[in-house]
């Protein structure tokens, strides 16, 4: 059971108070950000740069329309991981490239204005996230059958056997899509960010090999991103509900098993990590709100010593280095700035905006042909002039294809998604469920601040979804 979740109520409004203490402390940073970049690009200015000190205060508005929400933090993962990429994309990212003096330095864009318009957009996106975290949430009382249910633990044995043998048989017949994981203590090495899974897949499409190797080849990748999460969910539920001798430190060791299965999204296994702590932490009935604030803290710590290693692979300023990288990863202005380097015609637009719908859909190249180039991320890099790796976000992509007033759409939807299944998260009592539901809040967090919209729901339909069937299969609802 979930245990430690449920607060009294002088208990509840003491932490009430105590995220509204927080909640000024990070108002009164963002105003002292705000102003200084003000004060500085007034000084120093540069053509399309000088409305980049409204981003603070775009947070700090949509800190305080959605000061009600702020209380789940941090409780609820989803919100606080939203509320955490919006302070680094809106407050960090314009201060910290202030301070290195290369604000205006970053990806060439075909507009002087193009920043302008990017700092417009953010600014309202901050707005209407705030908006949509403001509306309460509907109670929705559901219980679904729980580790005390001999039948549904054995139906979950069952579903795990048959899927490690699907798994290992996929193996068989396309052993190379394992050359595309590498364990993150080879982090210092020059070459540990250049193998990518999809150019493994691509590489084997594009070769003349069989229907069959093809096939096991893709839905190995498919299959394997989800598998690395929920296989480590169930021997930790195992090892707890075991009486073995030296359990605690195997749980231990199971939790940080993503770290030995790095594939191209790096963060993936990072936040594999958290959310399996999570996951134990409630099963412990430990204080969510004590060891949520660790882990996230020690997740951040890894972040930065991730980025050190790197940095000592390569040459240059240590600091550029690592402002570069916040932009770049945290979706910064610079990245939706250069969004509007994209052609604005119409036709183009629809053409990108059909390919990202039907890359949702698995097996979406060989179905509908598509083609690498038609990946709005392959050609967003082509027009930004960068090598490749830059992701557009999901308000600038949304303003592209559907307008600046409906733009934010996706990234407003996004936010609420992640609200909600974060709340859903907090309350379940079955492990798994619990998995589900922060795994989907995570992503949809993650879609505005550090992936895009195909990204995401991609991730939600061939890696969130198959744990949410294999959690219905195995434990659902209970009657009321």
């Amino acid at each position: 059971m979930l245990q430690g979740i449920s607060l009294s109520h002088s208990h509840a409004k003491g932490l009430t108070m105590g995220m509204g203490v927080l909640v000024w402390v990070l108002v009164v940073l963002s105003a002292c950000m705000g102003l200084c970049l003000l004060v500085y690009t007034a000084m120093y200015p540069r053509t399309g740069y000088g409305l980049i000190g409204m981003l603070p205060f775009a947070f700090i508005a949509m800190l305080l329309l959605c000061e009600r929400a702020l209380s789940n933090i941090p409780e609820n993962a989803g919100l606080t991981v939203l509320v955490a990429f919006q302070w680094i994309r809106l407050c960090l990212c314009p201060f910290v490239a202030v301070l290195v003096g290369n604000y205006y330095e970053s990806i060439p864009l075909h507009d002087r204005y193009s920043t302008t318009r990017a700092v417009l957009l953010m600014t309202y996106e901050a707005i209407v996230i705030g908006c949509v975290l403001r509306g309460p949430i509907r109670s929705r009382m559901v219980v679904h059958a729980g580790l005390d249910d001999r039948n549904a633990n054995r139906r979950m044995l069952w579903i795990m056997s048959a899927l490690l043998a699907v798994a290992v048989v996929l193996n068989f017949f396309a052993p190379e899509i394992l050359q595309g994981y590498r364990p993150i203590t080879e982090a210092g090495e020059e070459d540990f960010t250049q193998v990518e899974q999809s150019w493994i897949v691509d590489a084997a499409l594009e070769a003349d090999s069989s229907f069959l190797h093809k096939f096991c080849l893709v839905s190995a990748n498919y299959m394997f991103t989800w598998l690395r999460l929920l296989l480590p969910a169930c021997a930790i539920v195992l090892l707890h509900r075991s009486k073995l001798v030296g359990r605690r430190m195997l749980i231990w060791a199971v939790v940080l098993s993503p770290l030995i299965f790095v594939d191209g999204a790096i963060a993936r296994s990072l936040y594999f990590v958290l959310l399996l702590f999570i996951m134990y932490v409630g099963l412990r009935g430990w204080s969510v709100r004590r060891w949520v604030s660790y882990a996230l803290v020690l997740a951040l710590l890894s972040v930065v010593l991730y980025w050190v290693l790197r940095w000592r692979t390569g040459s240059g300023n240590g600091t550029t280095f690592a402002i570069q990288h916040i932009m770049n990863y945290f979706c910064g202005y610079n990245i939706v700035a250069a969004t509007f380097n994209l052609p604005q015609d119409w036709p183009t637009r629809l053409h990108f905006l059909l390919n990202d719908a039907l890359r949702c859909v698995p097996f979406a190249n060989t179905i509908f042909g598509l083609r690498g180039s038609d990946n709005i991320q392959t050609f967003f890099n082509m027009r930004a002039g960068t090598p490749g790796g830059l992701i557009p976000t999901a308000t600038g992509l949304g303003c592209y294809y559907l307008g600046p007033l409906l733009g934010v759409l996706f990234a407003a939807a996004f936010a609420r998604l992640s609200f909600v299944f974060g709340q859903r998260a907090v309350g379940e009592q079955n492990p798994f469920w619990n998995l589900f539901y922060l795994y989907f809040s995570f992503i949809m967090a993650m879609g505005i601040g550090m992936y895009n919209i195909s990204i995401s729901m991609t991730t939600i339909v061939v890696a969130v979804c198959p744990i949410g069937l294999v959690c219905l299969l195995a434990y659902p609802r209970r009657a009321i």
